[in-house]
Parts: C-alpha cells; sequence; structure tokens
C-alpha cells in the first residue's frame, strides 16, 4: 500500500483549515473543539501558510497562564476533565496490533502495561514517522521498545490542578497525563483535547442546540415490526443493549416500545390471574420450581403482538427541533427516549436522555456557574429514595417499580445502607420466570456461588452516588462515564438521602425549578394504535 497509493488516491477532510483573518477562539472552538481535529492548516487565500496543532494551543496557555483565570486554581477533577476510560495494550502483543487499536478506536495513543496492569510507557501514530524498518512492528512490544523507545508517561496526582498540568504536559511535550495509583496502574488520563475543550468555550447555548446536534443522525437504527411478539422482542433487546425501540406497523410510525411496557403487561397478566406472584415470598437460589400456572401467564405475555399494547405515539421529534423544544417532549410524558425524525419522514436515530447528558459534558462550558453549583445548593436533593430489602424477590422489586411509578429502586441491607439497585434494564433478556422469584441479593450477585455468603455480604455492583456536595458537572461526568442516568445521594454512613435523575436536571437546566414533591407520576399510555 504505502509504495503503490498515490496521494490524489486518499480521501482528505476539507473543513480542517482557516485563514489568517480568522478569530482564533473561533477557529478553534468550531473546528478542534466540536470536530475534535488535533491539528488544522491556516491559508493566506490560497496558499497554506502554516499548522497549528492543539500542542501549540495548550503551550500558550501554558505561558500565559492569566488566560485560564479562575479555572487555574481548581482541580481538573473538580472541573470533571479526567477520562477513565483508558486504552491499554499488553507488552506482549505485536506492535502493529496497537497501531490497528489506534485506527479502530480513533485515538493518538495507547498506554503499554504489564502483567500487573502497570503503565510502561506509550505508543502513538507519531512514532512511525520515521520508522525505517516496518518489520519492527511485528515484534512484541517488549522487543521493539529494545529497538524504539516507547513514549514517556506523564505522572499527575490525583488531585492536580490544571495550571500545574498545562504545565506538566506542555515541559514533556505530551499529548496527555495520567495519574496512577500506588501499584503504578492507571486510574485516570486526560488529553490536550480535554484541555482545549475546558478552556476554549464551545459556544454552544441551549437556545441554538438542535437534536441534530446531539444525536448521531447516521447511525442504524433497529425497528420493530408490530407483528412481533413481547418475548421476541425483550430477547432482541437484550441481544443489542436496548431498552426502548420504534415500533412500525405496516411501515407507519406506532410508537417506542420501553421495558417499562413489556413490565406492566407482564404484572398485569400475573395480577389478573391471581397467581400470587406477588406475594413476598423467600427464595433462595435454586430452590424455586416451575407451577404449571406460573409457566401458563408468562407464556401469554410473551406471546402477545406488540401491536396489542398501548403507545402514546407522541415520542419523536425532528432533526432541526431545538434543546428547549426537545426537553418539553421529554418533560410532558416523562419519556427517556424519543425517535428522531428528518422532515422526509424517515427514522433518523433513537435520542435518549443520555446523549443529552453526555453532550452537556463534553462541553460543560454550557452550564455555566451551574456546573460549579453543589446539588444541595440547586435543590436536587427534594427526592425520596424508594427502596427494597437485598432479601426482598426481584418480583418485589418491580412492583413497587410498577406501582409507583418508576424506573428503579434502591436496596438496601439490614442496616439500611444502599448495596445496589434494581432497574428497567434487568428485564432485557429475561424470559424466564424463575429470575423473578429470586431474592434480589442472589439475582444482583456479582459472584458464581452467592449461596456461600451471608445475603448482606453477597458481592453486588454498587449504584452512581455520590454526597450533598458533589457539584452539578462532577455528577453529569460520572453519569456519562458509567452510563447511568440515576444517581444516588448518600450520607456519610451510606444511607440513601435523596435521588436524582437526568430528567431532573433537563428540568432544572429548562424551567430553573426542580421537582418540589417525590416523583411519582409517569406518562401511562393514552391511545391504541395498530
Amino acid at each position: 500500500v504505502s509504495t503503490q497509493s498515490t496521494w490524489d488516491s486518499w480521501q482528505y477532510e476539507t473543513t480542517d483549515r482557516a485563514s489568517l483573518e480568522d478569530n482564533l477562539p473561533d477557529i478553534v472552538r468550531h473546528v478542534m473543539t466540536r470536530n475534535a481535529y488535533h491539528r488544522l492548516t491556516v491559508f493566506d487565500g490560497q496558499h497554506a501558510q502554516c499548522v497549528i496543532t492543539q500542542t501549540d494551543i495548550v503551550d500558550f496557555l501554558g505561558h500565559h497562564p492569566s488566560l485560564l483565570g479562575s479555572k487555574a486554581h481548581l482541580s481538573v477533577k473538580k472541573l470533571g476533565m479526567p477520562s477513565y476510560r483508558i486504552l491499554t495494550i499488553h507488552e506482549d502483543q505485536p506492535t502493529l496490533k496497537a497501531f490497528q487499536l489506534l485506527s479502530q478506536e480513533h485515538k493518538r495513543t495507547v498506554a503499554v502495561v504489564n502483567d500487573e496492569d502497570q503503565l510502561l510507557g506509550v505508543i502513538s501514530a507519531s512514532m512511525l514517522r520515521g520508522l525505517k524498518d516496518f518489520e519492527l512492528l511485528l515484534l512484541p512490544i517488549k522487543e521493539f521498545k529494545e529497538v524504539q523507545s516507547l513514549g514517556t508517561i506523564v505522572h499527575v496526582h490525583d488531585s492536580v490542578l490544571l495550571h500545574e498540568m498545562i504545565q506538566q504536559v506542555v515541559e514533556a511535550h505530551a499529548l496527555r497525563a495520567y495519574s496512577t495509583d500506588e501499584q503504578g496502574r492507571a486510574v485516570w488520563m486526560l488529553t490536550l483535547n480535554d484541555i482545549v475543550q475546558q478552556l476554549i468555550n464551545s459556544g454552544w447555548e441551549l437556545k441554538s442546540i438542535t437534536a441534530a446536534d446531539i444525536c448521531e443522525p447516521n447511525v442504524r437504527v433497529k425497528i420493530f415490526d408490530a407483528q412481533m411478539t413481547l418475548g421476541q422482542a425483550l430477547r432482541k433487546m437484550g441481544e443489542f443493549n436496548a431498552l426502548t425501540v420504534p415500533v412500525l406497523h405496516a411501515k407507519k410510525w406506532v410508537g417506542m416500545l420501553d421495558v417499562m411496557d413489556i413490565l406492566r403487561a407482564m404484572l398485569n397478566t400475573f395480577e389478573e390471574k391471581n397467581q400470587g406472584t406477588l406475594r413476598e415470598t423467600e427464595h433462595r437460589a435454586g430452590s424455586y420450581q416451575f407451577s404449571v400456572s406460573d409457566k401458563q401467564a408468562l407464556d401469554e405475555v410473551f406471546s402477545t403482538p406488540l401491536f396489542m399494547l398501548k403507545y402514546t405515539g407522541e415520542d419523536y421529534v425532528y432533526l432541526d427541533q431545538t434543546f428547549e423544544e426537545l426537553i418539553k417532549v421529554f418533560l410532558a410524558h416523562r419519556f427517556h427516549r424519543v425517535s428522531v425524525f428528518d422532515r422526509q419522514g424517515k427514522i433518523r436515530a433513537v435520542l435518549s436522555q443520555r446523549n443529552i447528558s453526555l453532550f452537556l459534558s463534553k462541553y460543560p462550558d454550557i452550564l455555566g456557574e451551574v456546573g460549579e453549583t453543589s446539588i444541595a445548593d440547586l435543590g436536587l436533593m427534594r427526592k425520596t429514595v424508594r427502596t427494597v430489602s437485598c432479601r426482598d424477590t426481584m418480583m418485589t422489586a418491580f412492583r413497587v417499580m410498577h406501582t409507583t411509578p418508576c424506573t428503579a429502586v434502591g436496596v438496601v441491607n439490614s442496616k439500611g445502607q444502599l448495596i445496589t439497585n434494581v432497574h428497567t434494564g434487568d428485564l432485557r433478556g429475561m424470559t424466564c420466570f424463575y429470575h423473578l422469584r429470586l431474592m434480589v441479593c442472589f439475582a444482583k450477585a456479582q459472584v458464581p456461588n452467592p449461596e456461600d455468603y451471608p445475603p448482606d455480604e453477597i458481592p453486588m455492583e454498587m449504584p452512581l452516588h455520590c454526597t450533598k456536595e458533589t457539584t452539578l458537572g462532577e455528577a453529569l461526568s460520572m453519569m456519562t462515564r458509567v452510563g447511568h442516568r440515576r444517581v444516588y445521594i448518600l450520607d456519610e454512613e451510606l444511607h440513601p438521602i435523596s435521588e436524582f435523575t437526568i430528567t431532573d436536571v433537563l428540568r432544572f437546566l429548562t424551567t430553573g425549578r426542580t421537582a418540589d414533591a417525590p416523583d411519582t407520576a409517569e406518562a401511562q399510555p393514552a391511545t391504541q394504535t395498530t
């Protein structure tokens, strides 16, 4: 490829350029920050004059710290800048594999680790520059680094301030810095792109943001046909990890199928048949035996075609609708996801509240001072946390979600401490009644042998949580990092005192207020569309 390809056979971006007359902050904002370009060419008319990179910008800021303003003396963690998704490769892997990872993940640097996950160095695309023998790429990285040195790692402490971070990165001529634990394992990292995005205002304003800016309109959207059964839909949702899917009938819009719709259908059927399913009965792993009536009830639910459900038919927006219009749709019916149409009537994407939180986290300047204000001061602590015991059944937890209604309940131990939660996502791919009759501590166990532990001590995944002093920006950063839409607020003894969701954040941003009462209203299906 390298010997036969010609320059004119490659495809090039045409937006990674600027003019000498352009305002630098605007160019950085629209080209580097929004498009994530690492460098751009500056033209004087039709003639290229120079190339300006993210390194140049950060270096300039490093030599003029006064431009950082009040952010200079804030920790990068306080600013929500670190990334906890770190691309790594083991030193035993072929060097070529590292460059394949860079290409696949669209990254500039991959960290090299040993058997103990300790950082040894970094491999970047720039290392190809000047490489005389490309057969060296076939060597294991541990052998390659004997011939060509790996990139130096910039180590920073966990509470490093912004101006300290910039100084260290500039002095090392590095693309990123890592914070490690006492064993030398990476905890988080921060790139030049993170610094540029934090320092150069993105220019976004809530009133100018549209659905097209937030979602990915060119991705292939999964769509269900209304003839599909609930059981088939639930299995498919588990396969591609979806909680809400658009439904069409004869190629016409019906609405969005959500796992909560399946939960309602399931619980309503059990209650109508009076199977006694909702009685709180303790069931340990492996102890429950199916009854014929239970199986019949579940089979009836899962054989129901999708067109028999009720849909609001209003859970959609258009690509050109503004942020404020989007939020009105989300809040009016408490939707978590909506379909996004173009004006020709084609579904282009599914937009979730998480997509919006990712966007706000990517451009933190949109939040302004609100992002640096604590959750308590913003009034985001007015919700009462609904909980069940770890000894309750999964069915009990789902019943609380069904009757309240809500999309998640906290799970506490005998001391009232939060240890996990049950949410609608736990229904994905579930087609076995047995799972519903398990105690929560067994159904949510993260070990293969939960019977060997007392119920209060079974290892389970701790849900996302914070303290009342956590800022909104920090909370959004956590939510986007782990993909959760709910945060529990705990006291010093890990007791849940309140919770808030992305819905609460969006309501606050658009109306300036939070819910004054516990969140008990959720959209009920209004009309049946077939």
